[in-house]
């Protein structure tokens, strides 16, 4: 047993500095340290593992060893507990407390509504700051390694080792150029015959293997629904679908709300599927131990206060 007084908690940083970096140099940069002194950290580390944890080969990515792949996750979490002791408090007055809230969420559901979140957090909270973090086609628990209050997820992906609350329900719906020849209706004829603009994104990785794009709950129902219509466009982002659109036949399916959202800025149609859709349910997503902190709570009302203001969801009931 590696005992915890021989062990200084600085070297932590340090720690995850060099397992998340692809030189010595960048972990030092990213520690705010020299290199000799991160040199001599990672000596420190190995002596006290007994255990190479990164190889560096000239002209060649860092390579971690089997103990360093297991220590990245546990380490990147020791360091989220520890600010969030740091940051804890047993009240929350949102009209005069100070801090950060970090939310993760597909870019489509961020459209949707991390704007009036924003908003809302800003006139309710002047000396709050709210940060969106970049989202991965992981597994839930993995978006946790780093500092994160809240994950927004399709329900069917949700974590079991996570606490939940349904946040979103939401129907598909078509969205066509005003002046498309669609932009009347759409039949079920026209909708299959037609040509669709898609989406197109790098495979996220789960347990280091890739995910398809359809592994994310919109991404798979519109890999389903498109199987016998022709996508002659693919976008890198939802924001960058009703721009494809525009001037053209062309047809997108979305969310019903995103869809809404962009026929309030955009020349664009919103427009019944004329097919069978599911409704796409999606749930925040927090750590159990985090379950009675006021900040934390506080926070899940504002999303769910927005979630409850969508036009979608006075149509849904």
């Amino acid at each position: 047993m590696r005992a915890l007084d021989r062990f200084n908690l600085n070297l932590f940083f340090a720690l995850d500095a060099i397992l998340n970096s692809v030189t010595l140099t960048e972990a030092a940069r990213k520690s705010h340290l020299t290199q000799p002194a991160m040199s001599v950290s990672l000596k420190k580390l190995r002596g006290i593992f007994g255990d190479e944890l990164v190889i560096y080969r000239s002209g060649e990515e860092a390579r971690l060893t089997e103990l360093a792949l297991a220590l990245r996750p546990r380490v990147r979490q020791i360091l989220q507990a520890s600010r969030e002791v740091i940051d804890f408090t047993p009240a929350f007055d949102p009209a005069t407390d100070e801090g950060t809230v970090r939310i993760a969420a597909p870019d489509v559901v961020e459209l949707i509504i991390l704007g009036p979140l924003f908003a809302r957090i800003s006139n309710a909270a002047p000396r709050m700051r709210v940060m969106s973090l970049p989202f991965e086609y992981e597994p839930v628990s993995t978006l946790f390694e780093m500092p994160l209050d809240i994950a927004i997820v399709g329900e069917a992906f949700a974590s079991p080792d996570l606490a939940k609350v349904r946040l979103i329900s939401e129907t598909m719906s078509c969205m066509v150029w005003s002046g498309s020849r669609h932009a009347a209706g759409l039949t079920e004829a026209a909708f299959r015959n037609g040509r669709h603009v898609g989406i197109s994104r790098p495979s996220g990785r789960t347990g280091g293997r890739p995910t398809p794009l359809f592994a994310h709950p919109v991404g798979q129902t519109l890999h389903r629904m498109s199987e016998d219509v022709d996508i002659v466009a693919r976008a890198s982002t939802y924001a960058a679908v009703p721009h494809a659109i525009i001037g053209t036949d062309l047809i997108a399916t979305t969310l019903t709300s995103y869809a809404e959202l962009c026929a309030t800025m955009l020349p664009v149609v919103v427009l019944p599927a004329p097919i069978p859709t599911p409704t796409m349910n999606f749930v925040a997503q927090w750590q159990h131990y985090r379950e009675s902190e006021p900040m934390l709570r506080w926070l899940l009302e504002q999303l769910q206060a927005v979630a409850a203001l969508r036009p979608a969801a006075a149509a849904l009931g």
